[in-house]
């Protein structure tokens, strides 16, 4: 059951970080499908958010190595649901996942605090990372 969650979770979190992938690269404005109280304030949005220096990491997007992080985690819960992830593949999603929320946790802090712009999106990519580490966190001392 919990591998079907984390393959659940990655598809959110990866049209999440399609979906900032495509504000950062211009190819989105803010979308009539995404209501204006997840990603709008009075003076700021997504589009503001995903050009601060904190939205890059090694110069390319957050929401780039996103879409990599959510398909490579997701994948390894299908393999694992199949029977063909090896117990290190699946230690290395638990610790992709471990440095994921790391990460959440310095980047909530530059929104909350050096941005002073609460991001419900941002807060949800974050929120899935840690339910994603939780899961693999079981998954693994199940077996």
């Amino acid at each position: 059951m919990a591998l079907w969650a984390i393959i659940a979770l990655c598809v959110v979190g990866l049209a999440n970080a399609a979906y900032f992938t495509l504000i950062y690269y211009g190819v989105l404005g803010p979308s009539p499908l995404v209501p204006s109280v997840l990603c709008r304030t009075e003076e700021r949005s997504c589009m503001t958010v995903v050009k601060t220096p904190y939205a890059r990491v090694f110069w390319l997007p957050n929401s780039l190595y996103g879409l990599f992080f959510y398909l490579f985690i997701g994948g390894v819960a299908w393999l694992t649901l199949r029977g063909w992830a090896a117990p290190l593949t699946k230690l290395l999603a638990l610790g992709l996942t471990g440095l994921a929320v790391l990460f959440g946790f310095y980047l909530v802090y530059a929104l909350l605090v050096k941005l002073k712009t609460p991001c419900p999106l941002c807060f949800l990519g974050h929120a899935i990372n840690l339910m994603l580490f939780l899961l693999w966190l079981y998954e693994i001392a199940s077996d």
